[in-house]
């Protein structure tokens, strides 16, 4: 079967602060998170898990009265125990509460 393997599954802990400003339409963010991934096999080949962190930074604007917008940076550093590395990139976020409300009512009814 193609795209199976290896069984990857990924486990993250967010943590996110908007600074909370009055009169204004945008709140900038920090936040940090911390991952671990289980990596399967692969005919015969096991991979190692591995786990990141990292932190990130941005500006959360409202766009209408149930909707924002967010922009920003993400670095995050990876460790297997043998080697270690990094990388950064922008991160961009919608969200709107009407969608996120219409959701969960659907996940509650069970539709």
């Amino acid at each position: 079967m193609v795209g199976d393997d290896p069984a990857i599954n990924k486990f993250t802990i967010p943590f996110t602060y908007y600074v909370p400003l009055s009169q204004v339409s945008y709140r900038p963010y920090l936040g940090a998170f911390y991952s671990h991934t289980l990596m399967g096999d692969n005919d015969g080949y096991s991979y190692r898990d591995y786990d990141s962190y990292g932190g990130k930074v941005g500006i959360t604007f409202k766009v209408s009265p149930n909707s924002y917008v967010s922009l920003g940076w993400v670095q995050e550093f990876y460790d297997d125990g043998i080697e270690s590395s990094s990388r950064g990139y922008p991160q961009f976020r919608w969200r709107s509460l009407i969608l996120v409300y219409i959701f969960e009512i659907r996940l509650l009814r069970g539709n």
